[in-house]
């Protein structure tokens, strides 16, 4: 019998980023201009790749945990979950809308992966997949169809005859085409 207990997808990772008040030192800042574009020099290794992760869309905010001291506000943490790639995201999200799960708080994040048991009751029919269409077409690399259209030409126009002493490229006879 197969059991499907303990079995996880989707999986996030917590991470965390600091602040003092007065952004002094600001490790959750993700794009810094002019003299502040230093301000990442003392922050942790793990704060500059959540940094790199927010640039990429790749995690949800959580909430925060503030440090007093005498009433006064001394550093604020941030708390994200951060994800390897957008489809891991989008389904997160998506998923744990229709489940009525959350991602916990600053205090205590939530990044668990998915059970199967869980994945089994989402519409995937009714998830919103757009940020994963868009960061594909962003990714995609369409060819120039002038330079296709012109080689196309200069083939017909040059050689009516098939070539057939001409060596197959070797790539080529892998795809079933000689």
């Amino acid at each position: 019998q197969h059991t499907k207990a303990g079995f996880k997808i989707f999986e996030g990772l917590a991470r965390r980023c600091s602040k003092t008040p007065g952004n002094y030192q600001n490790c959750c800042q993700v794009s810094a201009k002019g003299w502040g574009k230093h301000l990442h020099a003392k922050c942790s290794q793990d704060e500059k790749i959540l940094a790199d992760q927010r640039k990429e869309n790749l995690c949800i905010y959580v909430g925060k945990k503030t440090n007093k001291t005498l009433g006064v506000t001394t550093l604020v943490k941030q708390y994200y979950c951060c994800f390897s790639n957008i489809l891991e995201k989008t389904v997160q999200v998506q998923a744990r809308k229709q489940l009525g799960l959350s991602f916990g708080s600053g205090s205590n994040p939530d990044c668990r992966g998915l059970t199967l048991e869980e994945l089994e009751k989402v519409d995937f029919s009714q998830m919103d997949f757009s940020a994963v269409a868009a960061f594909m077409q962003k990714k995609m690399v369409m060819p120039d169809m002038l330079d296709i259209e012109g080689r196309v030409k200069d083939s017909l126009q040059n050689s009516h005859k098939f070539d057939n002493q001409c060596i197959a490229h070797p790539k080529n006879k892998l795809s079933g085409v000689n």
